[in-house]
């Protein structure tokens, strides 16, 4: 899931122990929206750990799983700097 370089797309990733830790997901759209948009949600669990994986992964982990996320920490800070 690594990229090097200035990105324009990032990547992600979500692994849960159990599928009791989604809570939902829904592909493509309803009746009234067909946009095909893509709805995940679950929990993590009690946080244990968040990191940079080589500089250039968020990796969050919880009891119940892991989110990943490909981004750099310069991206992170520059993200965050606009917030405040």
């Amino acid at each position: 899931m690594a990229n090097s370089g200035k990105r324009s797309v990032h990547a992600f990733s979500v692994e849960l122990r159990s599928k009791r830790y989604l809570t939902t997901m829904r592909l493509g759209g309803t009746n009234d929206d067909n946009t095909g948009k893509v709805l995940l949600e679950g929990s993590l669990g009690r946080l244990s750990k968040l990191g940079l994986v080589e500089g250039s992964m968020l990796e969050i982990e919880g009891s119940g799983g892991t989110f990943r996320l490909d981004i750099s920490e310069g991206e992170i800070r520059q993200l965050v700097g606009r917030q405040a």
